[in-house]
């Protein structure tokens, strides 16, 4: 059983030889490594050819033009030969006996997704996600509701091993030259899935705060969030989905992804106030994530408190950013 592991390259000359050595150190050695040269305008690529050089399991592609994560890693699963593939950012690491679990996983249970932790990295200090219990599902959005319940739902795919046939069979993709590209295709992966998995390891080292990271900067991209919330939003609307999308929670949870990521982050981080009232407007005004306040208040089975800030965020964004504020000052 051969390992796909795609990892897109920009502006990371840094830290990729610390990413690349955790990937070809694996315990497990029947890996393809594909790596997308998104068009860096570093020296990333004599990193890779240099690698490429010692090891043949390395399949180098370059762009002829930036297209974003989203786009390299859809370069990346068109390429990629693997039984199953997973997602790397070049910034972040591996522990080295991943893929040896992960492949007993596999051979133990057969599933299309298996999830697993992953511990953010600030410098010498680790935060660890929540620990994931070795779980199987019969459908992905079960395992949506569990991890909800338990408070460690992320939609993001480099926690996760996919069977490439389960990809490629329903015509998973990532949005191109876009933030947020995760959401879209994790939900829709776990909706389509009929059979998903999880071990309790934390394999996923996620570098956090480094300089040029587009993830920890407040800026004008911040509404792409509402892209992805389209893609979510149109993809079930679908009544084979019905019950899900008339459920309690996935209206939080689509509500929930865009203003958890971006309208609360932007209220309690300082940076520049006309481009975070800018931001926090036109994601506020964006008709999709209207459509989540709405269906939320229109909802007899949410309580009044469960409804009152989704009723001020809807109909008086300055009483919700005053409130908001004052809980924050409370909390501190």
């Amino acid at each position: 059983m051969k390992m796909s592991v795609i990892i897109p390259v920009y502006n990371v000359e840094e830290f990729l030889p610390k990413c690349l050595d955790s990937v070809i150190n694996q315990s497990y050695q029947n890996i393809e490594i594909v790596i997308v040269n998104d068009q860096t305008p570093d020296k990333s690529q004599k990193i890779i050819d240099s690698y490429k050089s010692n090891d043949d399991r390395i399949v180098s592609v370059i762009h002829e033009k930036n297209k974003g994560l989203g786009g390299a890693r859809n370069t990346g699963i068109s390429v990629a030969t693997g039984d199953y593939i997973s997602f790397l950012d070049s910034d972040d690491w591996l522990e080295l006996d991943a893929f040896e679990v992960l492949a007993k996983e596999i051979e133990k249970n057969h599933a299309e997704i298996i999830k697993f932790g992953y511990q953010e990295v600030f410098g010498d200090r680790e935060l660890k996600s929540s620990v994931l219990s070795p779980k199987v599902f019969a459908n992905g959005w079960d395992e949506i509701k569990d991890a909800l319940s338990h408070n460690r739902y992320t939609p993001m795919c480099v926690r996760s091993i996919y069977l490439r046939e389960f990809i490629v069979s329903n015509g998973l993709s990532f949005p191109e030259k876009t933030l947020f590209e995760d959401f879209s295709f994790t939900f829709q992966a776990h909706i389509l899935t009929t059979k998903i998995s999880s071990v309790p390891n934390y394999f996923y080292n996620y570098r956090q705060g480094r300089e040029g990271s587009i993830m920890f900067k407040i800026n004008e991209r911040d509404i792409e969030v509402c892209d992805t919330l389209a893609i979510i939003s149109d993809f079930m609307d679908n009544e084979d989905y019905n019950a899900i999308s008339t459920s309690i929670e996935y209206k939080f949870l689509m509500h929930e992804w865009s203003a958890g990521t971006t309208i609360y982050r932007h209220l309690k981080t300082k940076g520049d106030k006309a481009l975070k009232r800018k931001v926090i407007l036109e994601i506020r005004n964006n008709p999709y994530f209207i459509k989540y306040l709405d269906l939320i208040i229109e909802d007899k089975r949410v309580g009044f408190l469960k409804k009152l800030p989704v009723r001020l965020l809807r109909n008086s964004l300055p009483l919700f950013k005053l409130i908001y504020s004052l809980f924050l000052r409370l909390r501190r």
